[in-house]
């Protein structure tokens, strides 16, 4: 583990696409990734964790045989206009993801350095997860799994 929330895995790293479909192809076509994961139409779970309410998203993570990190490509939809700049729903802007053993302890870590949850701590198949503003603009999210990180990640 590492750093005041104990970080267990760098799990992906998000960027927003304005053509989900156009940029799995280029992603796939030129740099030889494959898609591991695809959720279309996701809606609840992404509003809870945003705070936003009507936003969906469709969502495709992509593996690489040249390292272990996953890439998360996303297209948001019904964003709505006086949504926050800053927020990861915008093309071209990200988010990093980091597997954490105990998500209220990183949480309440986070908080004490600066840190805020965006909206709220959700829950997924994998175990709950939660955005959180990070020093200077950008989201981190952290995730705590149900399973140990080692059994979850590609490679």
């Amino acid at each position: 583990m590492t750093g005041a929330t104990g970080v267990l895995a760098w799990h992906h790293t998000s960027v927003v696409v304005d053509d989900l479909d156009r940029a799995v192809a280029f992603h796939r076509g030129q740099l030889g990734f494959e898609v591991s994961l695809e959720v279309r139409a996701m809606a609840k779970p992404i509003q809870r964790m945003l705070g936003l309410a009507r936003i969906s998203c469709d969502l495709v993570q992509l593996s690489s045989a040249v390292g272990p990190h996953v890439l998360e490509l996303i297209e948001f939809r019904d964003i709505p206009p006086d949504a926050d700049r800053r927020l990861p729903i915008w093309p071209g802007r990200s988010h990093l993801a980091f597997v954490v053993p105990d998500l209220e302890a990183a949480l309440r870590s986070m908080m004490a350095s600066a840190s805020r949850a965006v909206g709220r701590i959700t829950d997924f198949p994998e175990g709950p997860a939660v955005y959180c503003w990070a020093p200077g603009g950008g989201v981190v999210e952290l995730e705590q799994w149900h399973q140990p990180p080692s059994a979850g990640l590609p490679g």
